[in-house]
C-alpha cells in the first residue's frame, strides 16, 4: 500500500500559486453553488419547474466539471514548465491539450482532461443560460421580451452544440485528441472558432443582463427581495466579466511556452462564469423563502395575540379565514 502511495504521490504535482489559486477557488465556487441550487431546491419543492430541473442539472453537471479542474490543478493546470517533468506532462496531457514541450511540441493535440473539461463546459453552459432564460420567460407575464428569450435560448443551445461538434472533429481519431496518433486542425483555426463562439456568448451574457434589470426590478420590492435581486444582477455581471477576460486569454490554445500555465488562465475564469451564473440564477428564487418566514412571523404574533380567533396559517405561508363552525371549514 505504502509503494502504491508513493508511485502515486510521484504522479502528482502540489498546487503552487496559481495552481493553487484555481484549485481554491473551485472549491470554494463548489461549495457556495451547491448549497444555493440546494436551498433553491428546497424552497420551491412544491412547485418544482422545468428552470428548477435545468439548474439541478447545470449543477450537476458543474460538480464534474470542477472535479477534472481541481484534479486538473494536480497534474499541471496552471503551472508553469519549469514545474514539470516528464511524467507530470503525460499525465497532464489528460487535464488539457497536449504539451508542446514534449517531442515535437505540437499543439494541435489536445489531451484527456482539458478535452473533458471542455466538454463539460459546454453542456454545463448551455444548461445554465436556459435554466435562466427559461425562468425569464415564466416571471415575463406580459410576454415583453418572449421572442428574444426564444431566441437566446436557441443561439446559447446553438453554441454549445457547435462547441461539441468542433471538439470532436477537431482530431481524427477522437484519441489523437490526448495521443496525438492522428491528424488534427491548426491551432490557430480553433482559436478563431473560440474567439467567434465567446464573442456570441457575451454578447447573450449582455441580453441576459439587461432583461433581468427589466424584469426582476421592480420600485415596490420589499428591501429584503431588492438585496437578492441586487446581488444577483450584480453576479451576473461578474459572470459576464468573467467571460471576456477568457475570450482575452484565448491564445493560450496556441501558445508553445508555459502551456498548461497559460491554458489556467481560461479554466479559471470558466469556473468563475459557470459558479456566479449558478448562484445568480438561483438567488432571486430564494425571495420566495423570505416570504415564506415573514408570513410565519406574522402568523406567530396574531396567535400569541388572539388566541384561536385568527386567520389560519396554509402551508404556502398566505392566510384563510377559520370558521367558528368547524363542519364549515
Amino acid at each position: 500500500m505504502a509503494a502504491i502511495a508513493s508511485e502515486y504521490l510521484a504522479d502528482v504535482l502540489e498546487p503552487e500559486r496559481f495552481a493553487a489559486a484555481i484549485f481554491g477557488v473551485t472549491v470554494a465556487f463548489t461549495v457556495l453553488s451547491t448549497n444555493v441550487v440546494g436551498l433553491r431546491t428546497w424552497v420551491r419543492r412544491r412547485q418544482l419547474s422545468h428552470d428548477d430541473y435545468l439548474m439541478c442539472t447545470a449543477l450537476v453537471v458543474n460538480l464534474v466539471h470542477n472535479a477534472i479542474v481541481m484534479h486538473g490543478t494536480f497534474v499541471g493546470i496552471g503551472s508553469p514548465d519549469s514545474r514539470l517533468n516528464t511524467e507530470l506532462v503525460t499525465e497532464g496531457k489528460k487535464a488539457g491539450q497536449r504539451y508542446p514541450r514534449i517531442l515535437d511540441r505540437c499543439t494541435a493535440n489536445q489531451p484527456q482532461y482539458l478535452f473533458l473539461w471542455q466538454m463539460f463546459y459546454a453542456i454545463d453552459l448551455v444548461c445554465l443560460k436556459t435554466s435562466i432564460l427559461t425562468t425569464l420567460k415564466r416571471i415575463d407575464k406580459e410576454r415583453r421580451f418572449i421572442y428574444v428569450l426564444w431566441g437566446l435560448i436557441v443561439l446559447v443551445s446553438i453554441l454549445s452544440v457547435a462547441a461539441v461538434i468542433t471538439l470532436l472533429a477537431r482530431c481524427q481519431p477522437i484519441q489523437a485528441n490526448w495521443d496525438g496518433t492522428g491528424t488534427c486542425i491548426n491551432s490557430n483555426v480553433f482559436v478563431a472558432l473560440a474567439k467567434t463562439a465567446y464573442v456570441f456568448d457575451v454578447l447573450s451574457d449582455l441580453a441576459m443582463a439587461i432583461i433581468s434589470t427589466l424584469l426582476l426590478w421592480a420600485p415596490e420590492m420589499r428591501l429584503g427581495s431588492k438585496i437578492l435581486t441586487g446581488l444577483a444582477l450584480g453576479l451576473g455581471v461578474v459572470a459576464s466579466i468573467a467571460s471576456v477576460l477568457r475570450t482575452v486569454y484565448t491564445n493560450a490554445y496556441s501558445s508553445h511556452d508555459d502551456y498548461l500555465y497559460n491554458t489556467g488562465k481560461i479554466v479559471l475564469w470558466t469556473v468563475v462564469e459557470c459558479g456566479t451564473g449558478i448562484i445568480a440564477g438561483s438567488l432571486p428564487m430564494l425571495g420566495l423563502f423570505s416570504d415564506i418566514r415573514q408570513a410565519d412571523k406574522k402568523w406567530d404574533e396574531l396567535e400569541f395575540q388572539y388566541g384561536q380567533g385568527m386567520p389560519q396559517k396554509t402551508t404556502a405561508g398566505r392566510y384563510g379565514r377559520r370558521s367558528a363552525n368547524p363542519s364549515h371549514p
